[in-house]
């Protein structure tokens, strides 16, 4: 009988750390914001009465197409600064220069 000693399991990120959530989750999240935030200024108080100035359906909607817009822009400007694929050319170094430089 062989005594194997048990695997041992990858370390939990930290409780304090949430995991980044996919990008289809960002656009609800970020949905869900706006609607929030649009919702709370589409009411209207008057007397002791209160009335929403848009439909609620038209506003999830909006704030869905808002969302789907920023994050198109927000990753293309991710991909703009990404690093280009420069290239780097040893045989333009002057090593022989840096050796003698350095024994001076």
């Amino acid at each position: 009988m062989s005594h194997a000693a048990p695997a041992k399991a990858a370390p939990a990120a930290p409780a304090s750390v949430a995991p980044e959530p996919p990008a289809a989750d960002m656009v609800v999240v970020t949905a869900e914001r706006l609607f929030v935030e649009l919702a709370s200024k589409a009411v209207v108080f008057a007397d002791s009465n209160a009335r929403i100035g848009a439909k609620p359906e038209s506003l999830a909607t909006l704030c869905f197409e808002l969302s789907k817009a920023f994050h198109a822009v927000e990753v293309s400007r991710r991909v703009k600064a990404a690093p280009t694929g420069a290239t780097f050319d040893v045989s333009m170094c002057d090593f022989d220069g840096w050796a003698a430089a350095a024994k001076t």
